[in-house]
């Protein structure tokens, strides 16, 4: 309990508290986002603003990973949890569409998108569509590409040869390894 009451003044010392209705700033590191960034343990930073939620929502613990803390205020500093709210990812992506925060298709690429399929047939929706590098790429395709890599290592990790055919990290060779063939 100690610990926690430690931490909870650690956060609130690089914070301004003003009224309720304003913004309260984080006034300390700030990650390559925008977004306010807290040291919640020595190994672990999180955003401030998860944090602030889980302080006054959630008795300080954190919300599952799959969930988001999302600014009704549009401020990526803000930790003010009356401007704070969980969501899934899907309704923080929406919101951020809605509020012209998250770009559509047409405005990356510059014109709008005459397909209505990606290659592997799947619709391209705001909601099936992530940005990687500032393209747009069908959710649907990089998930499935992610399970066929995973299940293709987990395969390769199981088939390994007998240590007298093993390749050479350093040599790029097979070498005998001290066995007689």
């Amino acid at each position: 309990m100690e610990k926690e009451d430690s931490r909870k003044n650690r956060f609130w010392e690089k914070v301004e508290i003003l009224e309720e209705h304003e913004c309260w700033e984080w006034d300390a590191a700030t990650q390559s986002s925008g977004y306010g960034a807290f040291a919640y343990t020595p190994n672990k930073t999180i955003t401030a603003h998860r944090y602030s939620w889980a302080i006054h929502h959630n008795k300080g613990k954190l919300p599952s990973a799959d969930m988001h803390v999302m600014h009704l205020c549009d401020h990526k500093i803000c930790v003010n949890p009356y401007h704070l709210q969980l969501g899934t990812a899907e309704e923080n992506n929406k919101d951020g569409r809605d509020r012209g925060r998250i770009p559509s298709i047409e405005t990356l690429v510059g014109r709008p998108s005459t397909k209505k399929l990606c290659r592997h047939g799947h619709r391209r929706t705001p909601e099936n569509t992530i940005f990687k590098d500032g393209y747009p790429l069908c959710k649907t395709c990089v998930t499935n590409s992610n399970k066929a890599s995973k299940a293709r290592k987990k395969t390769q990790n199981t088939q390994t040869p007998p240590p007298s055919l093993r390749l050479s990290r350093r040599k790029g060779r097979r070498e005998n390894q001290g066995l007689t063939i």
